[in-house]
């Protein structure tokens, strides 16, 4: 007997259509209803009993069951759709608006739904506790944190209503900016519902993200009571967040807006009544236009009055998922048109624009109806009747796209503006039309639409010195490598990361990316690899693919692997190199050029090897001079492979990656000499872009490793003809742990060093060598950062005498110590820009077995000579008086006045704390407390005794500098201990005073590690 279940027989019947036909009403997964029909037990001959169902109706069922699981098991793809009417007024005064909206709400999913998620983003303006604040705070952005309440914004007067009746509603209890409408009925599959609210929203100050305004000029973004998406993968209910973009619903829009009649107005949609308001649109034009001609740049660029008169403009526009829209009573106007490469249909073009951004704007149009011509022509035709660009005080990045209309932020050159005029036109198609949810995949929005960027300038401007503004004669241009496509500098920019293994994952939610990374990662690396896709799969090819996509999901939401999936049909090729090895790993590329052997003419056996961590393809060319004259491209491998080139005469080079389009890690193992003594050696060219130090991928433990080796030397004449100098070389490393969160900024650090110095006067050398082990913890998170450093350092010193005759009784000696350190750092916020520091140290000898007191702890800090590790730059390092001798760093015990009471060669314990004092003077107060155990030598009975000194300063502080880089303290309270010292009295207030010059801080050496 055969079992297909387990259960009993007849009864079983009634109970599977049950499950059956309530497991349809609530549209669980198939998966789930299988797995409920398994857990009952059912003989196989219970279907063919003639008692029971005949053979008939079992036939019947199993063809229900397979229909069933055909159905579940192919996409269940849906949309809900969304129809808007707003109603909306503008305060300019006040700088609020009033509003009425109504929502017709088709619920398209096969699930019935109580709720509904909505968002409040206006919200997210209002305190210290929303997403967006901690999102900023966390990014070490304190405006909005530190914003008075009338700069602030926020959405109230909500009262919202299905189909007329009155309804709960709740906001999120973590999120203010999200809330939900809990619905009297469920809203059943197919069916639509009436939402309606009024609302009002005190518009924020435009300084802290993209809703906002600066005087009365207007960014209204994200402005309304919008529907979460709902899509197969449930609810997608966001924040508010400056890094991270949008998922919106599809739908149509009819926004009125009334406001002053002197506005003019940029926004999404197709004007309805706009006979009036476009024949003064098109005047502003033709006097712009006619300003352009006669080269006269308006200089004055005051606000103007707000007129008496109001005005109310319509628009309308379909297959969009947000409405935005930007007012100034400045902006000239200019308008153009530009005709469609496919269907030749024609598109309007605006652009709107401050005085003071006349130049730059000039050639506004040239770049939307550039952009929408080559986006059209790559990846489908613009679907709407206008496009529109504006220029406002934006915040949240140099531009922001929304449907049919794009804000730009101000720019410094031709270049960079029309960048972020085409790029933010470019979103128009990864944003606009083709909906992806950009807060889990920001890189399917913003790596295309920069990729397409990169195409578009290497495509409008072959010659990449043309647009950069440079002379392809001058030498420089030669040496410096600069003419360099467009995408070079997205590879730079992806490589500032990746090379320091600080790189993450493409596929993150946009939150989770470091602020660096959000751009290096989700702009560079994700333009890099799609061009690298282009290159490998063909013009052709990748077109064909991107309009595929384009044609299939266009006014939809597709997901990663709706795009992979078209372009593995179109291009017949297994694409998991790519969409999964690049795009959800941090796992580099790296293919080397190992040996080329000549085995007849123009005949070459070329042995490569995966060095990377990632098999995808990869190209071979043969150059003869800088001609690339044959290229073939690879499957992906690992280890090696060896490859036969056959051309009609011998070549130059055989070369990875002629043309640059493969993101390796390293390029310099890319190519090799068919001829010559030194095959693999190149040409010295130096590249255009930052060279930056290259890491070991400690994937495991080690967030980065480093290793350096850094040098100096100085010389003094301080001997008359005969000069002192030194010699300094440390080797040391860096080993970085890994962090949980890259976002968050916690370091924990070991820092090793050698230190290793000849010094040389001219009766005596010194061959001193320094072992030093450090444990670095650093927090940078918010407002209170924090260090602690501990060090333990052992010295060998070695001193020659190099004269016949002792000087002062020194002869050659060796001697060592093992001393140990911890030096501890917080700043606390006063009140915006104004702190309070607070640092502690203790140091002791383990062990000491020299008593120069050269390496004593120094209550006062070290300065010029006692700087025995030469780790700092002192303008008179060798002076014992004036200015140049009143250097110091403030290490140790840090006190700001000089002290040799505060010395020890057993141990020393100090607090120091700074505080900011109210105003714009920049002058803080501190003080310092030391406590140290030192010898004191009794002239009298000639003895050495252990003595336990108290010491204690205060005084002004002068930041002449900011960050710490000059700053001047003047002494004003001392203990009795520090003014009993001879030195003390025999100087005057002048000579008391110290300064510290931290030149190490700027040191260009010491920020760029090779």
């Amino acid at each position: 007997m055969t079992f297909i279940s387990k259960s009993s027989i007849i009864p079983e019947k009634i109970s599977l259509l049950r499950i059956f036909r309530n497991n349809m009403k609530k549209n669980v997964a198939i998966s789930k209803f299988m797995n409920e029909m398994a857990s009952k037990t059912i003989p196989l001959s219970f279907f063919f009993r003639n008692d029971g169902i005949n053979r008939n109706k079992a036939i019947s069922f199993f063809c229900c069951l397979l229909l069933i699981q055909i159905a579940f098991g192919q996409d269940n793809y849906f949309q809900q759709r969304v129809a808007y009417k707003i109603d909306v007024k503008l305060n300019d005064s006040l700088h609020t608006l009033s509003a009425f909206e109504t929502i017709e709400y088709k619920n398209n999913s096969p699930r019935e739904l109580n709720f509904i998620y909505f968002h409040l983003w206006p919200n997210a303006y209002k305190n210290n506790e929303t997403a967006l604040a901690k999102q900023l705070f966390e990014d070490r952005n304190f405006r909005l944190y530190y914003s008075e309440e009338k700069d602030r914004g926020f959405i109230d007067s909500l009262d919202f209503k299905v189909n007329n009746k009155p309804i709960k509603w709740q906001l999120d209890s973590q999120h203010i900016d999200i809330c939900k409408l809990i619905l009297n009925t469920p809203l059943q599959p197919g069916e639509s519902i009436k939402i309606t609210t009024p609302f009002y929203v005190k518009i924020p100050k435009g300084v802290y993200s993209r809703l906002g305004h600066l005087g009365q000029a207007y960014q209204i973004t994200q402005w309304y009571p919008k529907p979460a998406v709902y899509d197969k993968n449930g609810w997608h209910e966001m924040p508010y967040l400056s890094q991270g973009e949008f998922y919106s619903e599809f739908g149509s829009f009819d926004v009125s807006i009334t406001l002053p009649e002197n506005y003019v107005v940029g926004a999404t949609g197709d004007l309805v009544n706009g006979e009036k308001e476009l024949t003064w649109l098109n005047q502003k034009a033709a006097e712009t236009d006619s300003l352009i001609k006669k080269d006269s740049i308006p200089t004055t660029d005051t606000i103007p009055k707000s007129s008496k008169q109001w005005k109310t403009l319509h628009y309308h526009q379909d297959n969009v998922h947000d409405f935005a829209w930007f007012t100034d009573k400045r902006w000239q106007v200019l308008k153009g048109e530009v005709e469609l490469p496919h269907s030749k249909r024609k598109v309007t073009t605006w652009a709107m624009f401050t005085n003071s951004q006349f130049k730059l704007w000039k050639k506004a149009i040239e770049y939307l109806n550039d952009a929408i011509y080559y986006y059209s022509l790559w990846n489908g035709d613009y679907a709407y009747n206008h496009m529109t660009a504006v220029d406002g005080a934006l915040t949240a990045g140099a531009g922001m796209e929304y449907p049919n209309i794009t804000v730009i932020g101000p720019s410094n050159g031709d270049y960079l503006h029309e960048a972020v005029i085409m790029h933010e036109t470019g979103h128009q198609w990864f944003y606009g039309m083709l909906g992806s949810n950009e807060r889990d995949h920001a890189w399917l929005d913003e790596g295309i639409n920069s990729a397409n960027e990169s195409r578009y300038f290497e495509t409008k401007y072959p010659d990449s010195l043309t647009i950069l503004g440079f002379s392809r004669d001058k030498f420089y241009t030669k040496l410096f490598d600069l003419n360099r496509p467009h995408r070079e500098s997205y590879y730079t920019g992806y490589l500032l990361s990746a090379r320091k293994n600080l790189d993450q994952p493409m596929e993150l939610p946009s939150e989770q990316f470091t602020s660096m990374n959000y751009g290096e990662i989700v702009y560079y690396k994700s333009a890099t690899v799609f061009n690298y896709l282009r290159a490998y799969l063909g013009d052709e090819q990748y077109d064909k693919a991107m309009q595929a996509y384009f044609d299939t999901w266009k006014f939809k939401h597709p997901q990663p692997e709706d795009l992979q999936k078209i372009i593995e049909e179109i291009t017949k090729d297994d694409l998991n190199w790519f969409f999964k090895d690049i795009i959800k790993t941090t796992g580099k590329i790296d293919y080397k050029i190992t040996s080329v052997n000549k085995t007849g003419k123009g005949q070459y056996g070329v042995e490569l090897k995966n060095v990377g961590d990632i098999n995808s393809p990869v190209s071979i060319s043969a150059l003869r001079g800088d001609t690339v004259i044959f290229t073939q491209w690879l499957k992906g491998f690992s280890d090696t492979q060896t490859l036969s080139i056959a051309v009609d005469d011998d070549v130059d080079q055989i070369k990875i990656d002629a043309e640059q389009k493969i993101p390796e890690i390293v390029r310099s193992n890319n190519t090799i000499n068919t001829k010559g003594l030194f095959k693999k050696s190149k040409p010295l060219k130096f590249a255009g872009s930052l060279a930056v130090h290259y890491n070991l991928f400690s994937k495991k433990t080690f967030e980065q490793v480093k290793f350096g080796i850094k040098s100096s030397s100085y010389a003094f004449d301080r001997f008359g003809d005969r000069q002192a100098n030194f010699y300094k070389i440390v080797p040391e490393a860096i080993f970085t742990f890994k962090r949980p969160n890259l976002r968050k900024r916690v370091y924990h650090k070991i820092h090793l060093r050698s230190i290793n110095i000849r010094e040389n006067y001219p009766s005596i050398n010194h061959n001193n060598s320094f072992q030093e082990i450090a444990y670095l913890f650093s927090d940078f998170r918010g407002l209170s950062p924090s260090n602690v450093d501990i060090v333990l350092q052992h010295g060998f010193l070695t001193t020659e005498n190099k004269s016949d005759i002792p000087l002062n009784n020194v002869q050659s000696t060796d001697t060592d110590f093992l001393r140990a350190s911890l030096e501890a750092y917080k700043r606390l916020p006063l009140r915006q820009g104004k702190y309070v520091t607070f640092r502690f140290f203790a140091g002791m000898y383990l062990f000491n077995n020299t008593n120069h007191p050269r390496y004593n702890w120094r209550m006062d800090g070290i300065s010029g000579y006692r700087d025995y590790t030469y780790d700092y730059i002192f303008l008179g390092r060798t002076e014992n008086e004036g200015v140049l001798s009143q250097q110091f760093i403030e290490n140790q015990g840090g006190f700001k006045i000089s002290t040799p009471v505060g010395q020890s060669n057993k141990w020393i314990t100090a607090f120091n704390f700074k505080s900011d004092i109210p105003g714009k003077i920049p002058i803080r107060v501190y003080g310092d407390v030391g406590f140290t155990r030192n010898e004191v030598f009794d002239v009298q009975s000639l003895s050495v005794s252990m003595e336990n000194v108290f010491l204690f300063n205060g005084g002004l502080n002068i930041q002449v500098i900011p960050t710490d880089i000059l700053d001047i303290y003047i002494p004003l309270v001392y203990s009795t201990n520090i003014t009993d010292v001879p030195s003390f009295q025999s100087s005057n207030f002048i000579e008391r005073i110290r300064f510290t010059l931290n030149l190490h801080f700027a040191n260009p050496f010491d920020i760029v590690s090779f």
